[in-house]
């Protein structure tokens, strides 16, 4: 039985629980059109993940 609850909230940058900046970055790893961040807070020792969008933009090139 799992007993864990799993939350969102828009917190780019800052803890979802106690709101530190005191935040530990892991690797970005791709998932679809997402890229997911392993995060820990530093200050309350909660573990998360920071999810961004990713979407094409623009191409950018230089002629020789």
């Amino acid at each position: 039985m799992n007993n864990e609850i799993d939350h969102e909230k828009e917190c780019q940058g800052r803890c979802p629980k106690c709101n530190s900046d005191n935040i530990d970055y892991g690797a970005s790893e791709p998932s679809g059109e997402l890229l997911v961040y392993n995060a820990g807070c530093d200050d309350c020792g909660l573990l998360f993940t920071e999810e961004y969008s990713v979407k094409y933009s623009i191409s950018v090139y230089q002629e020789k």
